[in-house]
């Protein structure tokens, strides 16, 4: 599944083009027309929401986590104080990542493999990708 990048530059466009005075700088008019603003729901519903997992060698350890953007995210790992998790090492790789439709089950997701507490169960993860869609159903709004 593809994420829908194209559909948020045209959603930005969308907005921008609806209201130029706020693409240059110009302070915001008061108008009865909120183009821009009706843009920012659909960037919400349209946001690709994905599961990750982290693996370090030299901890020997797994982090389970998930986020909107994740090089926004692994950079914040990358950077993170030592008295984090993610900043005892710094040597954390993807070891697998997934989409989801929304962030309500992508929440779901991550809690129920962080309680699964089991290094076992997120390597089958990876290893039988049958079990990623089980989680996806399991967790559907359907």
């Amino acid at each position: 599944m593809k994420p829908p990048f194209r559909w948020l530059f045209w959603l930005y466009r969308l907005g921008r083009e609806a209201c130029p005075e706020r693409s240059r700088g110009e302070p915001k008019r008061r108008s009865k027309i909120k183009a821009p603003h009706f843009m920012w729901g659909f960037l919400f519903l349209l946001m690709n929401h994905e599961v990750y997992i982290l693996y370090s060698k030299t901890l020997n350890r797994y982090y389970i986590g998930s986020s909107s953007d994740i090089r926004v995210r692994m950079q914040f790992h990358a950077t993170s104080p030592g008295y984090k998790f993610t900043g005892k090492a710094g040597d954390w790789e993807i070891f697998l990542k997934f989409f989801c439709e929304n962030k309500k089950q992508v929440l779901a997701i991550e809690n129920h493999i962080k309680t699964m507490k089991s290094k076992n169960y997120i390597e089958n993860l990876k290893k039988y990708s049958e079990m990623i869609e089980k989680l996806k159903n399991r967790y559907s709004d359907r």
